[in-house]
């Protein structure tokens, strides 16, 4: 929900959420934004999520990260934010972090108007942009809620051979989630397949590489709570360690009979293996060349339209710390820049090093 200092919460956005609260007697995650997007607070009333993650979400989703990163609207940083609460890992019932500051006036709180009442539309003041604001806030909560309940029964995992999206620019946030969602994935029906024989189930060639991406892949994000830990996670590490599972994942999915490619989108890796070629230039590239890439990219850069704005736009890039500007991946000094030669990513290639960098063998 939105929330102004002219609301009956005056401002307080931990009270108009829990006053939300009471009034739906519903658990769940409430999310109160500032009408331009610049504040988000969000409140866990029972829902069955890790509330330390779930409330590691920083400032960079409302002012975007780094001194001259665009400032996201309204939508895009609900839109974010949203993403961040549904790539939350479960947990016991949430409750408040912080009880909401009391009104000044106590007899004044318990005596609160309605909710949609009164001063709440006279403080939103933003006619008919404000209205259409809160019925897209109130549809994306609803939205939200959904998809929590959906991860309570254990979460959507995407269909087997469901086209592997991600962002050109995705944040740290968004990686490690990602990664660590599809680890777990992978991890639990690649170990379903275990009993299968080799002529009916999964060849032993492709076991062999689901196993060697797994567990790369885990060599980079550790395991938290025991013992071990890996590296420092920084944006490469995490990207590298999701093209991994994602290339798991086609292996997995493709199943008997089904060669899949070791080489992985190069425009982005995190799209998964490449099942054709497309011309286009890389940004310090003198001159465009075919290179392997996925199919939604393949599709974009046979489009009269779309192919002059793809290269840019479709572009892995990512931070070589938090803070740092975007970079090509393949311009990064990390494992998946290093997997990268000729315009095409190994697979293979980015397994050896990570593991030479690790000195595991």
């Amino acid at each position: 929900m939105p929330s102004t200092p002219e609301d009956e919460s005056g401002g307080d956005s931990a009270l108009l959420a829990g006053k939300l609260h009471e009034a739906l007697d519903e658990e769940g995650v409430y999310v109160v934004a500032g009408p331009s997007g610049d504040a988000y607070e969000v409140v866990n009333y029972g829902a069955r999520l890790d509330d330390e993650e779930l409330y590691a979400y920083t400032e960079s989703i409302g002012h975007g990260d780094g001194a001259n990163a665009k400032k996201p609207g309204l939508y895009d940083g609900l839109d974010a934010l949203l993403t961040h609460i549904d790539g939350t890992r479960p947990g016991p019932p949430g409750e408040p972090r912080l009880d909401p500051v009391p009104a000044e006036d106590p007899v004044a709180q318990e005596a609160l108007p309605a909710l949609y009442s009164g001063a709440f539309w006279g403080g939103l003041a933003l006619g008919p942009v404000g209205a259409l604001a809160a019925l897209g806030l109130t549809a994306a909560a609803f939205a939200a809620a959904g998809r929590i309940r959906r991860r309570r029964s254990g979460g959507a995992r995407p269909d087997p051979g469901e086209a592997m999206s991600a962002p050109a620019l995705p944040g740290t946030g968004w990686l490690r989630r990602a990664a660590r969602r599809e680890r777990d994935w992978l991890e639990a029906d690649f170990a379903r397949t275990d009993g299968e024989l080799p002529d009916v189930g999964l060849p032993e060639a492709a076991r062999t590489r689901v196993r060697a991406y797994l567990d790369t892949a885990a060599l980079l994000l550790g395991r938290e709570g025991e013992g071990q830990h890996g590296p420092d996670q920084d944006p490469p590490t995490l990207a590298a360690a999701l093209a991994l599972l994602r290339a798991g994942r086609a292996v997995l999915d493709a199943g008997h009979g089904q060669t899949v490619s070791a080489t992985l989108c190069a425009l982005n890796p995190l799209h998964g293996p490449a099942t054709a070629s497309g011309r286009f230039a890389h940004p310090d590239d003198t001159s465009a060349r075919n290179r392997p890439v996925c199919p939604s990219c393949h599709e974009a850069l046979a489009d009269p339209v779309k192919s002059l704005t793809a290269p840019v736009d479709r572009l892995l890039r990512l931070r070589e710390e938090r803070s740092g500007p975007f970079v090509p991946f393949d311009r990064l000094s990390g494992s998946l820049g290093a997997a990268s030669s000729a315009g095409a990513v190994s697979v293979d290639r980015l397994v050896d090093q990570v593991r030479e960098r690790l000195n595991v063998h």
